[in-house]
């Protein structure tokens, strides 16, 4: 199970075909997906199913994730509201409220960081409304799901992140937070889950295709569906097993003393940072 990246969703598509039946030739008479209608369709939903189903069969270790944006003391940022310093939308990806509510904020030259208090939203509105003109040093912050942050109909709302006071300054905020599946729309397209669980994946899949066109006593969708269990088990095992820290909470006082050294590994070719690194001694 210790793949190192997940497939893409073409990838997917061709092995749930391939155990499905719905396989066909291209013009070099290589195996392909099925791409005639409404196969076509119906594997691609089958693969939105199938993520579905095993996003939500476990409380994976790997779907608790950091969170880490910078607020914006202009009001301009990418995730601001209504030009609101105070008041941002979290990516669609964000699936909960900080974890345990613990939120950090960094001063933007990173010669500073604190604990910011988080409060139910109505402490934080209220403060805002009755201290509208502060800014400064955020203080207390608070997040609650919203389905007016995004207008229209056929936008669904999304996490709305508030602090107070505004900001005085860009700083940089971070915390845990639960995540969900990144939808599979292009063919290159990979999942965010680990490599190790792409089995799962394809399994629940398949038993999704063979829900909707097989019988309920049909001998496939028996066996796809039990293959679909011992498939999630595994990843079950392994997530439990492998993806969860031993140890969590703040290194606290046991770091006073050290001396912190910050390492990076950087890519020459892009300029862009592979691993970083910091450590006490």
């Amino acid at each position: 199970m210790l793949t190192a990246a997940t497939m893409t969703k073409a990838d997917i598509r061709k092995r749930v075909a391939l155990r499905a039946s719905r396989i066909s030739q291209d013009s070099s008479g290589r195996k392909v997906a099925d791409t005639s209608e409404p196969a076509y369709t119906e594997l691609d939903d089958a693969i939105r199913d199938g993520v579905e189903r095993f996003w939500n069969h476990h409380q994976w270790a790997f779907a608790s994730q950091v969170i880490q944006f910078s607020l914006n003391a202009d009001g301009t940022g990418p995730l601001n509201i209504d030009g609101d310093p105070s008041r941002y939308l979290l990516p669609d990806i964000v699936r909960s409220l900080p974890i345990d509510g613990k939120v950090y904020l960094r001063a933007p030259d990173s010669t500073a960081g604190w604990n910011v208090a988080t409060r139910h939203m109505d402490q934080v509105i209220e403060r805002q409304f009755l201290h509208s003109s502060t800014s400064g040093i955020v203080q207390v912050c608070g997040a609650e799901f919203s389905s007016a942050v995004r207008p229209g109909m056929s936008e669904r709302g999304g996490i709305e992140f508030r602090v107070w006071p505004a900001p005085g300054d860009d700083y940089e905020v971070a915390f845990r937070a639960m995540v969900g599946a990144v939808p599979l729309v292009n063919d290159n397209q990979r999942g965010n889950w680990p490599g190790a669980h792409d089995e799962a994946v394809i399994a629940c899949a398949v038993a999704a295709l063979f829900m909707h066109d097989r019988t309920p006593d049909s001998p496939e969708r028996k066996a796809a569906e039990a293959h679909a269990d011992a498939a999630l088990a595994k990843s079950v095992e392994y997530d439990d097993e492998y993806m969860r820290p031993r140890v969590l909470g703040s290194i606290g006082e046991s770091s006073e003393g050290f001396d912190a050294r910050s390492a990076e590994l950087i890519d020459l070719t892009t300029n862009e940072t592979i691993l970083s690194v910091t450590t006490f001694g």
